[in-house]
């Protein structure tokens, strides 16, 4: 079985047998090496994986110029105009044979394949099963012929040994795959002699929905990872720039230290030469000397002080310019991974749409049936979860308590709502359950936290931990499709951020003036809060 359909039976056209014009295989190291690669191929692989692995490596023209480098022929025929996979058959049929023309393939192998051989020579075998693990990845882009040359190519027993178990796992894969495809084409066949039952209809409308959720959230996500790196691309460009200056503040202090030191030695070559004119000089004239040697000398301390300061300026700049270097690499790793996941992304948001292309024949009483069935709030499964302390004390500059009804109307409006929680804390003496009671009536759950004080006096009592943990158990349970956070705590950003590269609607709300503005900019949408969801003021009774 090969790596990548291959078909059965090829005639080949009859080539020139050897020689081929390759160099044989010189004798000592690179002989038993050819010949140890060799062994491991015919006993990992079959042939027709061995042209699984040249397809993948090169393409029909490398092929062509590999095997007309080697002196191959096909008579009456341009080697270039021949099928690629023919090409590859043969090039395996003779290399088989032939140790010299195995070597060079090897070699041409290995450099097709050269970064991939000296990545998998720092990883440990348990990195590489990882590496192995997502068959479906691996088929998809068409890296299996790639991974299966390093595996073989590794010196390791133990490494080699993957190779049955990966190609086991690729079968399988490849099964689902046809099985799948087998499917598809007979429920085309069956739509088209209308043989389809209303049940299999129904189920695949909503499955059709379920398709286009995912392209939605994937479209989404796609839009974030193109955001993200067009902002490291920036930082990138930012960094450069920076790096530039540093470079150029580098090179001036580089300049300025060497024109000190020549003015230090200059300095010093004087204070030689006027200490020797001093022993020749009289009394009085040495004293004036000794005057004039003693404001040097001064001037040279200060000289060397600058030059130390001037050094230690240049070591910071250094330091600088290889932090900078370092956050540069880093920004430049960060966005090859995105890179790669947008490249991920695109490629699941493609098979969801290929998905969804079995309908185009779907008859219309079928689509007709299906919308007036499908619910309307599918995939808006909201949570709502309310930071009381908060809301509570922005709600004392209007003087009137919160209607809690009101704001489970403004924040609900026509999507489903499967939790709200109500996080209170409890203060020791004072009596809360009416208010719990009435909380519990309008639909939400009560979670309570006891008021600690300490022993300097002061209290402490939040739940920012534990609507956290809460938020987070939900989004990983998968049970909900939208989360709303009611707070204006500003902690809660990069909770909205985490639940965000979920997949998952992230909505806020509070009042503006008590909200902090990194809260609103994370939220996909804030709802404002003011006066109308407020308790209206009872009339005073003046008789």
């Amino acid at each position: 079985m090969s790596l990548i359909p291959i078909k059965k039976n090829i005639s080949l056209r009859s080539r020139r047998p050897h020689p081929y014009n390759n160099n044989a295989a010189a004798p000592g190291t690179k002989e038993v090496d050819v010949a140890e690669t060799l062994e491991k191929l015919k006993h990992y692989l079959t042939p027709s994986g061995f042209v699984g692995i040249i397809l993948e490596s090169f393409s029909q023209r490398e092929t062509a110029r590999l095997m007309a480098s080697l002196g191959a022929v096909y008579p009456g025929t341009r080697i270039e105009s021949i099928d690629h996979e023919e090409l590859a058959r043969g090039l395996v049929e003779d290399a088989v044979r032939d140790p010299g023309l195995f070597m060079a393939l090897e070699k041409a192998l290995d450099r097709a394949h050269e970064a991939d051989l000296e990545e998998m020579k720092d990883l440990s075998v348990g990195e590489i099963k990882q590496l192995l693990a997502p068959i479906g990845e691996i088929y998809e882009r068409k890296g299996i012929g790639k991974l299966l040359w390093v595996l073989l190519k590794d010196e390791r027993h133990e490494v080699n040994e993957l190779i049955p178990g990966f190609l086991r796992s690729v079968y399988r894969y490849s099964g689902k795959i046809d099985k799948k495809h087998e499917e598809i084409e007979d429920f085309k066949k069956r739509l088209t002699e209308g043989k389809i039952s209303k049940e299999e209809i129904r189920g695949l409308q909503h499955m059709l929905f379920s398709k286009f959720d995912e392209v939605r959230n994937l479209q989404r996500k796609l839009k974030e990872r193109e955001r993200k790196i067009e902002d490291l691309c920036e930082e990138r460009r930012r960094l450069k720039g920076d790096i530039a200056s540093l470079r150029r503040m580098h090179d001036q202090f580089a300049r300025d230290l060497v024109r000190l030191k020549r003015d230090l030695e200059h300095k010093d070559a004087v204070l030689r030469e006027l200490q020797e004119a001093v022993k020749k000089m009289p009394k009085t004239e040495e004293r004036q000397l000794y005057r004039q040697l003693h404001d040097l000398e001064r001037e040279n301390r200060k000289q060397e002080h600058e030059l130390q300061e001037l050094k230690a300026e240049v070591l910071r700049q250094k330091e600088a310019l290889w932090a900078e270097t370092a956050s540069k690499i880093r920004l430049a790793r960060d966005l090859e991974v995105l890179r790669a996941e947008k490249v991920f992304l695109e490629g699941q948001l493609a098979q969801a749409v290929k998905g969804s292309e079995i309908t185009e024949n779907q008859p219309e009483e079928a689509v007709c049936e299906k919308t007036a069935q499908v619910p309307k709030d599918k995939g808006k499964r909201l949570g709502i979860f309310v930071d009381m302390q908060n809301i509570w004390i922005a709600s004392k500059r209007f003087g009137r308590k919160i209607d809690f009804q009101k704001l489970l109307d403004l924040i609900v409006l026509d999507r489903h709502l499967v939790k709200a929680l109500a996080y209170v804390v409890v203060i020791p003496g004072l009596d809360q359950e009416a208010f719990f009671n009435m909380l519990k009536r309008r639909g939400f759950e009560v979670r309570y936290r006891t008021l600690i004080r300490r022993a300097d006096g002061s209290a402490k009592g939040n739940w920012d931990t534990g609507m956290v943990v809460d938020v987070i158990k939900f989004v990983d349970k998968n049970d909900l499709d939208i989360i709303h956070v009611v707070s204006g705590d500003g902690d809660f950003a990069d909770l909205l951020k985490f639940v965000k590269t979920k997949g998952v609607r992230v909505e806020a709300s509070g009042f503006p003036f008590n909200t902090a503005q990194e809260l609103i900019k994370c939220a996909d949408e804030f709802f404002p809060l003011d006066e109308n969801i407020l308790k209206e003021v009872a009339p005073v009774n003046l008789g």
